[in-house]
């Protein structure tokens, strides 16, 4: 995956051959925790990366800072809303207008794990013709863990094929 542009309230960049988003995070990091000033793309208008070529565009905001009317020609449309001090996934929403179908997602728990910060917590919210609610609460996370689960098949069963 090649990330060709990044914005914050402060500055936005595009680069064609993308921009290193380690180098970006260090840079916020050091500077304030903003982009302004960061010297991995060339800036450009808040509003043009919105129209920049790229084939996937996530539109990935605080909370409300991203606001659209109803467009029925936009049928799907994916919102991700980033934690302004983790920097982490802490919602996620696709709307289908076609079908008024909407999955919410909102994680929360963050703990430190062998693989970084993790959601041990996520709840999800689809509303349709019946709303459905489905909560996940995590006891242990573990990375790269071989998991077994050893079972005989008994001699008096056949195979099918």
């Amino acid at each position: 995956i090649k990330i060709v542009a990044i914005g914050d309230h402060t500055a936005t960049f595009y680069n064609e051959k993308g921009i290193d988003i380690n180098a970006a995070l260090d840079f916020a990091a050091k500077n304030g925790r903003v982009l302004k000033g960061f010297t991995g793309g060339t800036e450009i208008g808040a509003n043009d990366i919105l129209t920049c070529k790229c084939d996937v565009l996530v539109p990935a905001a605080l909370q409300n800072v991203i606001t659209e009317e109803k467009d029925l020609n936009k049928p799907v449309i994916q919102d991700v809303y980033v934690n302004d001090t983790t920097y982490r996934i802490n919602r996620v929403q696709v709307e289908d207008q076609r079908i008024n179908k909407i999955l919410n997602t909102e994680y929360s728990d963050f703990r430190l794990t062998d693989g970084g910060l993790f959601p041990f917590k996520s709840k999800t919210n689809i509303t349709a013709e019946k709303n459905i609610e489905i909560r996940i609460e995590y006891g242990k996370v573990a990375k790269a863990e071989s998991l077994e689960f050893p079972f005989n098949i008994p001699n008096n069963y056949e195979r099918i094929r």
